[in-house]
């Protein structure tokens, strides 16, 4: 299906005014387990992702070209993670875990609809923004064995994750929104 060329007017990403999805994925990781002592494991895990998805869409339930609302979409996101775990592996009764993790995100939104395939015009509903996230985490377990089949353990968590959104546009046109400079901090 098409919406027609007349989009392209308005927003030349509508390009020919065919309707199409595109997506694509990288996932990769990788794990280094290394004995530090005997009984005493340092594990290393690291994973990188990264997401791209464009559209060129109608929105309407119909292909009266004086209805169609067309809509144009992108997004991606990458994101980047580090773990580090100590895991021992003692003949006693106690043993533990411990640890830490990293984790970068970045996101961009962008996004514009049209009405009417005939003398386009703005909907009203454009935006584009980015969003930086950042988390910081410190993990522990301890471990007791108190008989052969039964084991007692108890951990916990810290985590800080920063987000920002260090740029906003809406409306139409896209006008840029001045975010206050506060940072949003989860811990």
């Amino acid at each position: 299906p098409t919406l027609g060329p007349n989009f392209a007017t308005l927003d030349p990403r509508f390009g020919d005014g065919d309707t199409y999805q595109r997506n694509s994925l990288l996932l990769a990781n990788a794990q280094i387990n290394y004995d530090v002592l005997d009984n005493v494991e340092l594990t290393s895990i690291s994973g990188y992702y990264k997401y791209r998805y464009q559209s060129v869409t109608n929105y309407s339930s119909t292909y009266l070209p004086s209805r169609i609302l067309g809509g144009f979409h992108k997004t991606s996101t990458r994101e980047f993670n580090q773990e580090f775990r100590l895991n021992s592996s003692f003949d006693g009764p106690l043993n533990f875990t411990m640890g830490s993790l990293f984790n970068s995100t970045k996101g961009k939104t962008d996004a514009d609809v049209l009405i009417n395939a005939t003398a386009p015009f703005r909907s009203g509903s454009s935006y584009y923004y980015q969003q930086n996230v950042k988390t910081y985490s410190a993990f522990g377990q301890l471990r007791w064995n108190i008989v052969p089949t039964l084991e007692f353990g108890g951990g916990g968590r810290y985590t800080k994750e920063t987000k920002r959104i260090p740029l906003v546009r809406v409306g139409v046109p896209l006008v840029t929104t001045t975010l206050p400079r506060n940072k949003v901090s989860f811990d």
